[in-house]
């Protein structure tokens, strides 16, 4: 799809994302250089989601505890070392610190042992290798949800990992299915690691992880093109999905958990938080807005002249 290769990344943008982490890195080890700290990308620069122009997520990996995890301290060593824009942010779940980098004109968020999320990113990677259908639909969906203005959890609507979350539990739904199960394909070896902490919510991580290798035991007969699953994708959630008692569930079978234990409409399982509803902040007001959002563009798509631009329209 020619929009699709518009907002791929080129080779300069990856060499400025190395840099961008060479520099970063520097700048914790030389602060801190006795505590054995790495700096790890995660998110959509790693998981084959990242566009032209996107924000960066880094993870400070520490097995101690010391004054990096504090925001504010942290904040201030990026400061002394020129970074622009430098905003820690403490009372939230994962507390993380933005900043913005002036050399390469990156804007980036910080953490301190988000280590789930590290996870959450090979997972989304392994899926989005399997098919290149997934990573193009997903990116199409991404650009969609921002031109129409729902991509946006500071204001309750859903945030870009709640709709890849979307897209995938519709690979998996969609007969016959585009993408397995990775943390239910149960021939093949799994990466397990148990106890991985995330704030309150300890945690077991399993999945699949060489995807490489998983076309041996899963050969997707699915032949529809990217135009036919994307109307797909906009009729399913704007005709056929049970927003009230069915759980968006990647880790489940089919992509969806029959019993809604959140007790709210439209909910979306974190694949390893299981507690975590990654809608939480959205509410109804949005959350409806979102389901027209859906059905607006179905409508578009199914005219016989109508072009992909349509859509992003507003």
């Amino acid at each position: 799809m020619k929009e699709v290769k518009k907002l791929l990344p080129s080779e300069k943008d990856f060499q400025i994302l190395k840099i961008l982490h060479n520099k970063v890195s520097n700048i914790i080890i030389n602060r801190w250089p006795k505590n054995d700290l790495t700096l790890h990308l995660f998110g959509s620069s790693i998981n084959g989601l990242w566009t032209h122009g996107s924000d960066v997520d880094l993870c400070i990996f520490a097995d101690t505890d010391n004054d990096y995890s504090k925001m504010r301290i942290l904040a201030n060593v990026l400061r002394s070392n020129n970074m622009q824009r430098v905003i820690p942010i403490e009372n939230t779940r994962i507390p993380i610190c933005k900043f913005r980098d002036p050399t390469t004109g990156l804007n980036c968020d910080i953490t301190v042992n988000n280590r789930v999320a590290t996870f959450n990113s090979e997972l989304i990677r392994c899926y989005t290798e399997l098919d290149k259908r997934v990573r193009d639909i997903i990116l199409i969906i991404k650009k969609w949800s921002k031109c129409r203005g729902i991509n946006d959890s500071k204001n309750h609507y859903f945030s870009s990992y709640s709709f890849v979350l979307l897209c995938l539990s519709f690979f998996q739904n969609i007969e016959p299915p585009v993408i397995p199960n990775l943390q239910k394909t149960v021939e093949v070896p799994r990466k397990i690691l148990k106890n991985q902490g995330s704030g309150s919510f300890p945690v077991t991580i399993q999945y699949y992880n060489e995807y490489k290798k998983i076309s041996k035991y899963f050969k997707t007969q699915n032949t529809m093109n990217h135009s036919e699953l994307l109307i797909k994708f906009f009729d399913y959630y704007s005709h056929h999905y049970d927003y009230n008692n069915t759980v968006c569930s990647i880790r489940s079978d089919r992509g969806i958990l029959k019993k809604n234990s959140f007790k709210t409409r439209f909910a979306i399982e974190d694949p390893f938080i299981h507690e975590r509803n990654t809608t939480s902040n959205s509410r109804e007001k949005e959350k409806n807005r979102i389901i027209k959002e859906f059905a607006r563009a179905y409508n578009i798509l199914k005219l016989p002249n109508s072009k992909l631009n349509d859509i992003f329209k507003k």
